[in-house]
């Protein structure tokens, strides 16, 4: 359920796209640097905009230092390291956990339950760290977890566990930003069910967009019209809570993400769903 909320690296200037690697590098040494190497592996986009929006809301600047790559270990790149990268590093261990944990239950997932031990033990560090936050979490796992097996209809009520959680993540490490970080992440949850309609119905998983239209395998334009009007007005939330904050700092890059990349990816994903049920009638036409 990671990876919807990233740059749009055409209408990046090269010192902005730099500076966007330089945290992105930098939460992927934090991962290691904290906890173990394997954890890096869960490295994602949507903790590197955590880490470049929690580090805007507070004064002062940045620091950085030119470190070797475990990619290529005939490069040097230049990384970002302070409080906010740390945070973002913690809440990825965190969900990612909690999503392997997830995955293991509902659909005994053996990929999963390979990956889970070196987060267990990263996760175990944290416990004290974050124990009211934590248990927030997963609090708002389990009800989503009812909500998902009651069979809602309703996107609202199926995303509004996910997005608390990223409220809360928000909340934490920096007052007042919340409301943005809800509806983040329920932006991020209907990506995502946007994303796995087809491959949901197919394996009778949950999929509230399924639910909410009764797909039967085929997107009419209905159907697509009241998801992009869903994902559409989770767009323009956005946008409105994120120009109710100040920010200190990264405003290039987060006006990149907030306004272009995060809109080049749902206009990505209502292709492709499009584009399956296209290929599928298709098919379905030839062997007729």
């Amino acid at each position: 359920m990671f990876g919807y909320v990233n740059i749009y690296k055409d209408e990046l200037k090269i010192k902005e796209f730099n500076l966007f690697k330089a945290y992105y590098c930098g939460l992927c040494k934090a991962l290691g640097r904290q906890f173990n190497q394997l954890v890096r592996l869960g490295l994602n986009y949507d903790f590197t905009f955590l880490a470049i929006m929690a580090d805007a809301l507070v004064e002062g600047e940045p620091e950085f230092s030119s470190e070797g790559c475990i990619k290529n270990f005939s490069k040097r790149t230049v990384v970002t390291s302070n409080r906010a990268v740390s945070f973002a590093a913690d809440m990825s261990i965190i969900l990612t956990y909690y999503k392997l944990l997830d995955d293991i239950r509902d659909d005994r997932s053996l990929r999963a339950l390979a990956a889970l031990p070196p987060f267990w033990f990263a996760k175990r560090k944290l416990k004290d760290n974050y124990s009211g936050l934590i248990e927030r979490i997963r609090n708002n796992l389990s009800a989503l977890s009812d909500i998902e097996k009651s069979g809602t209809e309703y996107p609202d009520e199926a995303a509004h566990s996910f997005a608390m959680i990223m409220q809360d993540m928000f909340e934490y490490i920096c007052k007042g930003s919340g409301r943005l970080g809800y509806n983040i992440g329920r932006y991020v949850y209907l990506a995502d069910a946007c994303d796995d309609m087809q491959r949901d119905y197919e394996s009778k998983r949950f999929n509230v967009f399924c639910t909410a239209s009764g797909y039967k395998g085929e997107l009419d334009e209905n159907i697509r019209k009241s998801i992009e009007d869903t994902l559409y007005m989770t767009l323009s939330s956005i946008g409105y809570e994120y120009e109710a904050l100040p920010k200190f700092k990264n405003r290039e890059i987060l006006n990149n993400i907030i306004y272009l990349g995060i809109r080049s990816k749902t206009d990505y994903l209502l292709k492709k769903v499009m584009s399956k049920t296209e290929r599928k009638n298709k098919n379905n036409e030839r062997s007729i």
